[in-house]
């Protein structure tokens, strides 16, 4: 049986020498796997088929022939097949999955599939560009050449991912692999495939070259400070906890004379946050009021004292969870007024919480600048927040908050305030 299609075979009354039927036992998961293989085979080598066929037309042939969406989505497919189990399964669980994974790994090096993804990457490699491929193949088939082409390598790294006898292969092929990183297109899936290799291969370490280095370091000038361009990296200087000195000299020498591709600094706006020392709540029985207001006038405002525009926002915030503190919020700055689900603010144009921003209106709409004066009222019977800038009201407002803690009026505010 293979997949849904039932075949039966039937010896023939007079049989022959040659006649012959062979049966082989095998568990589902292995029957499982030899489907795949079967199907997976025969599609790749009809597309390398397809690939010969178009370099012997020539220019302006047709890609017509060629399986370009049973490719790609036969290749995601491969890739989740593939994929390693989470880590947050039970330690039994997780091993069971990973023996299963390492034979299913096994079975397609065994039938010649690592071999058969490569040769497509070679024949794909022929064509520089999508461009270049488009003149053989046609445009709309040249629009998936990219992702094809990264597919494969991602489909590479899941054969040989964890597997020591499979990434055993590429180590004297180092040169091969390495010399792909200059393809753009598909940078990202080699650097997994090289890892891989590092990782797992700790003999290759020994063959690493200055040129290797070199080539894995321009990727950060191509791709900046990608995490995978670093793991590479990082996979060189070790092995089985050792310090591999040669590489590390070779990688300091070739980093440090361009410090900015790691460094890469720049301001950022330092937000504070200040507040009255009075708090503000409700309670069934109580007699305090339960309608507040104060209001906050602007002196001054320089818009931008770094690259960042300069931060103001004023509004109300809670004991419950409002804690802001140097280092904390996105950017490295610091948390402001409406950065967390405890805190409301304003700042001329939005209004603000959770660190999402509602843009509202209002007669003259700016943000907050000089000379202003901003009207925050609290009533904690319906609840509701709402605000005036210089005598006008803002056309939005908060509702139906949490009145279980206590309020209290708080400003935030970067350099420049």
């Amino acid at each position: 049986r293979l997949g849904l299609l039932k075949r039966k075979a039937i010896l023939h009354q007079e049989g022959h020498m040659d006649d012959a039927l062979s049966l082989t036992r095998c568990q589902h998961e292995e029957s499982q796997a030899a489907r795949i293989i079967y199907n997976t085979s025969g599609l790749y080598s009809h597309f390398v088929r397809g690939l010969d066929s178009l370099s012997g037309k020539g220019k302006a042939g047709t890609g017509a022939a060629l399986p370009i969406d049973g490719m790609i989505l036969s290749l995601r497919d491969l890739i989740i097949y593939f994929q390693h189990p989470e880590e947050e399964l039970r330690h039994e669980e997780k091993q069971g999955r990973l023996r299963s994974l390492k034979s299913r790994q096994n079975l397609f090096q065994e039938e010649g599939m690592i071999a058969l993804v490569l040769n497509c990457i070679d024949r794909l490699n022929l064509y520089s560009t999508a461009a270049h491929f488009a003149e053989f193949a046609g445009e709309e088939v040249a629009e998936s050449w990219k992702e094809i082409v990264n597919l494969l390598y991602e489909l590479l790294a899941s054969l040989i991912r964890g597997n020591r006898s499979n990434c055993a292969l590429f180590s004297s092929n180092l040169d091969w692999l390495v010399s792909k990183l200059d393809r753009l297109e598909a940078s990202s899936g080699i650097l997994e495939v090289l890892y891989c290799v590092l990782i797992e291969s700790p003999e290759v370490l020994n063959i690493i070259q200055e040129n290797h280095i070199k080539s894995i370091i321009s990727l950060l000038d191509k791709h900046g400070r990608n995490h995978k361009v670093l793991d590479v990296l990082c996979s060189l200087c070790v092995c089985n906890g050792v310090a591999v000195r040669s590489n590390q000299n070779l990688i300091t020498e070739n980093l440090l004379p361009r410090r900015d591709l790691l460094l890469q600094t720049s301001l950022v706006n330092y937000v504070t946050s200040m507040r009255p020392n009075i708090f503000l709540g409700t309670h069934e029985g109580s007699t305090q009021y339960k309608k507040w207001y104060y209001e906050l006038i602007v002196d001054y405002v320089e818009p931008f004292v770094t690259a960042q525009a300069t931060h103001l926002r004023v509004g109300w915030a809670m004991t419950e969870g409002y804690s802001p503190y140097p280092g904390g919020g996105e950017g490295w700055g610091g948390n402001g007024v409406g950065d967390d689900l405890y805190s409301f603010g304003f700042d001329g144009l939005h209004l603000w919480s959770g660190r999402v921003a509602r843009a509202v209106a209002s007669p003259g709409q700016h943000t907050l600048a000089a000379d202003d004066v901003v009207s925050c009222c609290l009533d904690l019977s319906v609840p509701s927040m709402s605000f005036r800038i210089n005598g006008f009201p803002v056309q939005g407002m908060f509702e139906n908050f949490n009145v279980d803690g206590l309020f209290f009026p708080v400003v935030s505010f970067s350099a420049g305030i």
